[in-house]
């Protein structure tokens, strides 16, 4: 990796509107507090199976909101070449995401992780109460506390 080029991590979930953008925020939020800048690392979410320009769910604008994070001027993008030729480090939500990845981009093995470091699956909360949102958020910003470290 080029010295003067930032390093990239790309969050990546099925449709980048609930779980990858709240890790997105989150993971901007840990870096801005461990670096005492964002701007350090380059932080992006897409999604396996997302479309261009939809905005993240009301429940994951809410749930990062009661943390004081602004996910409001979220836009969704798939995961493609762009992003996986510029990614150093790609965290999924689930092994399913993982495997849909290497299907695409073998080469990519080394980069491409689970973000729970068990290998386990972080489950989707669309469509369930915002608890489960908040749970989901939960998770994702213990395992991002992990991986910073």
């Amino acid at each position: 990796m080029n010295q003067f080029v930032k390093p990239v991590i790309v969050l990546v979930c099925t449709g980048n509107t609930c779980r990858s953008p709240m890790a997105e925020t989150l993971l901007r939020e840990h870096l801005r507090q461990k670096l005492g800048s964002e701007d350090a690392v380059r932080v992006l979410s897409a999604g396996v199976a997302a479309g261009v320009g939809s905005g993240a769910s009301p429940q994951a604008i809410e749930v990062m909101g009661g943390r004081g994070l602004d996910l409001t001027g979220h836009s969704s993008r798939p995961i493609d070449d762009a992003v996986m030729n510029v990614a150093d480090l790609v965290l999924t939500m689930t092994r399913g995401h993982r495997a849909a990845i290497l299907a695409a981009w073998p080469e990519m093995q080394d980069r491409v992780h689970t973000l729970r470091r068990d290998g386990g699956d972080i489950s989707d909360p669309v469509g369930m109460p915002i608890e489960v949102y908040e749970s989901c958020a939960e998770q994702i910003d213990s395992e991002l506390a992990a991986w910073i470290e």
